[in-house]
């Protein structure tokens, strides 16, 4: 009963009203509304599917072409359902298990004390610490040597990983210096072969810490094949931009950093978790380094389908037919 819930019922299909006055519809509220409903009813679309993909802008031949909520629930859990998900999900079995990938200090606040934080804290300058099992960079502090450590270390010692923050140098620190600035790359890891439906490029503003796109942030769809964005930049909100509005820098014709690198690092991560083939993975570019900050898997199909309002369920519903059978993947249809 639970399970069915989570696919049909769950809190996050709705919140029409919120982001109907946060959209940039501004009239017919109860036409949208069943038209909404009606999107829900036949092929799951959440609330913010409507608004984040412009539905109120397609008829429903586009509206189908797209990886709604519950479609993309259904994928993930068919997917992924006997993998070790939690090599990714839990960030402390997570830096242990890629370790090498990480290119950062990390700091284990289980077995040290207040003395030890204080001295890890000020040897890197500057820490992020993220819950263990956080998501969508909630409960995030980033910290410096000068803040009031004493405090937030009590805080931190429920449930935190605390890291060395990457600093960033060239065009993905000139985008926005406040934050690390992060690529996100989507795979489908089967039958020995690599699938990567999308990656972009995720931006913060100013120095709020973070680049993730439901905490202000901005994002671009990049193109996997040369690593050149190839849209305008675009916030949870519908706002466009075709520069920075901190930087000025301009998105489209720009080229990330070692793409090379940052592929075939996603390649090995995603190797190494071969049991879930669904993946998706951070990528921070430090200088001549690839560093792979988090993975989850999840599906996150709004960057992906929002950027360039393209639906990507042709790609995803070929892989239904796939399932887990003593650690084998085997198409059933």
């Amino acid at each position: 009963m639970k399970r069915l819930y989570y696919f049909l019922l769950d809190k996050e299909y709705f919140g029409f009203k919120k982001h109907f006055l946060d959209s940039a519809v501004s009239n017919l509220y109860l036409y949208h509304k069943m038209r909404w409903l009606f999107l829900f009813i036949a092929i799951g679309a959440s609330a913010e599917d409507y608004f984040l993909y412009e539905f109120y802008k397609k008829n429903f031949f586009e509206i189908n072409t797209f990886v709604t909520l519950r479609r993309r629930r259904i994928v993930t859990e068919l997917l992924n359902r006997k993998g070790h998900r939690e090599w990714v999900e839990d960030k402390k079995v997570f830096e242990n298990k890629f370790q090498d990938l990480l290119h950062r200090a990390v700091w284990d606040i289980d077995n040290g004390n207040y003395k030890d934080f204080e001295r890890f804290v000020r040897s890197c300058k500057k820490v992020i610490a993220k819950p263990v099992n956080g998501y969508e960079g909630c409960g995030i502090y980033v910290l410096r040597g000068q803040d009031d450590l004493r405090k937030v270390y009590e805080k931190l010692r429920n449930g935190y990983v605390v890291e060395e923050y990457l600093e960033q140098e060239g065009i993905l620190h000139e985008l926005n210096p406040g934050t690390c600035n992060t690529i996100r790359v989507n795979v489908l890891h089967l039958e020995g072969q690599d699938i990567i439906p999308a990656a972009y490029l995720r931006m913060g503003r100013d120095d709020n810490g973070v680049d993730n796109f439901r905490h202000g942030g901005i994002a671009a769809l990049v193109d996997a094949e040369t690593g050149i964005i190839s849209t305008y930049g675009r916030d949870m909100k519908g706002h466009k931009y075709l520069v920075h509005p901190c930087s000025g820098k301009p998105f489209v014709g720009l080229q990330i950093p070692n793409w090379g690198g940052v592929i075939g690092t996603v390649h090995e991560a995603a190797k190494r978790l071969e049991s879930v083939p669904f993946s998706s993975w951070d990528i921070a570019v430090v200088g001549e380094e690839v560093a792979v900050i988090e993975g989850n898997t999840y599906g996150n199909m709004g960057g992906q389908q929002c950027l360039d309002q393209i639906g990507k369920w042709e790609i995803y519903k070929n892989f239904r037919g796939f399932w887990h059978d003593g650690g084998y993947l085997i198409r059933v249809c």
